[in-house]
């Protein structure tokens, strides 16, 4: 298992040089690996081995949740995706339309700060749930705001 680090590549074309591994199956085209990756050949050509992928990817989604910058579509998707969630069921959580979803990850239109701020939350929710499978993690967290909706709605009523 390996202990990824994340941080900022200034130079791009150093890591280049370096011959670094330009983690694009990410669906990201700004995270480039500087180790953690075994090059060999395949009968259809060169090819690569990841150590750890999941960890990598936990990495990855815990540096874009940390920063405080917009993020762009392409990192919207990668955590959608890390958290195995169609747009509709995004959508669900987060009280958008599976359409609204499509245009932040197509950049189209900007995330908004509430949405922005809940999808943090549930992106750390599901790294500390790790060992929790896609399907129960998702049931849970709508059972979870149902929940919230009525303690709401008795709030409002009180």
């Amino acid at each position: 298992m390996n202990n990824w680090i994340v941080q900022p590549l200034t130079n791009p074309e150093e890591a280049r040089r370096k011959k670094w591994h330009r983690y694009t199956e990410s669906g990201l085209d700004n995270v480039w690996l500087e180790n953690g990756v075994e090059r060999h050949e395949t009968s259809y050509g060169p090819g690569i081995s990841i150590g750890d992928l999941d960890g990598l990817d936990a990495a990855i989604a815990n540096w874009i949740v940390a920063r405080k910058s917009h993020w762009s579509g392409p990192e919207i998707r990668f955590l959608r995706k890390r958290m195995e969630l169609s747009r509709k069921g995004l959508a669900d959580l987060l009280g958008y339309s599976d359409r609204q979803i499509r245009r932040w990850e197509a950049e189209k239109a900007e995330i908004p700060a509430p949405a922005s701020r809940l999808l943090r939350l549930l992106v750390r929710e599901w790294e500390e749930k790790a060992d929790t499978s896609a399907p129960d993690f998702v049931r849970d967290l709508r059972e979870r705001a149902v929940e919230s909706e009525g303690i709401r709605a008795a709030v409002r009523l009180a």
